[in-house]
């Protein structure tokens, strides 16, 4: 169990230390921390990842032809794969042509 004033003074700390982030060649910023089990790195912001394009026709990740795209189809194009979860807005594991449109 934490002990709370010993949160209130370990979090403020932990922040001040952070403060001294390394940017790193690929566009993530990062700090490393110290805990009683060894040393922790922390990873944020966004990556320099190269755009992939203009989003290719529907019918063309469709590859099976039945009107929606899954995950392994999505696969197909880097920036689908990468936003899956957020273009299937139902949660049904595929992506309509709606949906697709809407992404």
């Amino acid at each position: 169990m934490f002990n709370s004033r010993i949160l209130a003074f370990a979090l403020p700390l932990a922040f001040a230390l952070a403060s001294a982030v390394q940017a790193q060649s690929d566009g993530a910023q990062r700090t490393e921390l110290q805990t009683r089990d060894g040393t922790v790195e922390v990873r944020w912001g966004r990556t320099d990842v190269p755009t992939p394009g203009p989003k290719p026709p529907f019918a063309e990740l469709d590859r099976d032809h039945n009107g929606r795209i899954d995950e392994s189809e999505a696969l197909g194009w880097a920036g689908l794969a990468n936003d899956f979860i957020l273009a299937d807005r139902d949660r049904n594991g595929s992506i309509s042509p709606r949906e697709y449109q809407h992404w």
